[in-house]
């Protein structure tokens, strides 16, 4: 794996473009509100893509089992289908491009960063807190760059040193396990003494 920290200006042109189709925006859009349906006016003012995209997309996305659509009277309501798993890996993907800019700042105190819980397996809901675990010999800097992040979503770090994950291995294995199976969005070449 190579040390290098991420190109955030790369990075961030990327996920520009991954989310450019009125297609991922209405998707994106949903996908931050589960259990909660929206018709196409709604949609449009929050997305800012044109009415007649918002109605092919959100009909392309309900054809292909990724939304919901109920009618009401005369108008479709449409909510995300969080069951399905492509839903899932995309608000997966989501929850990193969010992250990205954070990331980029943490890496240089962090010797390893991972993305874990509801998050981490897109069955996260739009009040759920991001877990992220952060492996750091400075946690007080770490703490200060994620308070001071404004992301739309607030972020439940838990921050500990190389002794307090081998305490964390030995005596809460439980937890361990659950950070242990979740995505390494960043970590050091050299492996780590656990």
């Amino acid at each position: 794996m190579d040390n290098q920290p991420y190109q955030l200006e790369n990075e961030a042109m990327i996920y520009d473009k991954l989310f450019a189709t009125s297609h991922a925006q209405v998707l994106r859009f949903l996908a931050r509100h589960v259990g909660r349906s929206f018709y196409e006016r709604e949609i449009v003012e929050s997305t800012a893509v044109s009415r007649s995209a918002v109605n092919l997309a959100a009909n392309a996305l309900y054809e292909a089992g990724f939304l919901r659509r109920e009618r009401r009277g005369r108008m479709n309501f449409y909510a995300v289908n969080d069951r399905h798993p492509f839903v899932r890996q995309f608000k997966i993907l989501d929850t990193i491009a969010l992250l990205g800019p954070l990331l980029t700042q943490l890496q240089p105190l962090s010797r390893r960063i991972v993305l874990f819980g509801s998050c981490a397996q897109g069955t996260d809901a739009a009040d759920s807190d991001v877990d992220l675990f952060v492996l750091t010999p400075d946690r007080s800097r770490v703490m200060a760059l994620i308070s001071h992040n404004r992301l739309e979503r607030p972020v439940q770090p838990v921050i500990v040193s190389n002794q307090e994950l081998a305490t964390m291995k030995q005596n809460d294995r439980a937890f361990y396990e659950q950070v242990q199976q979740g995505i390494v969005l960043w970590e050091t070449v050299d492996e780590l003494a656990t």
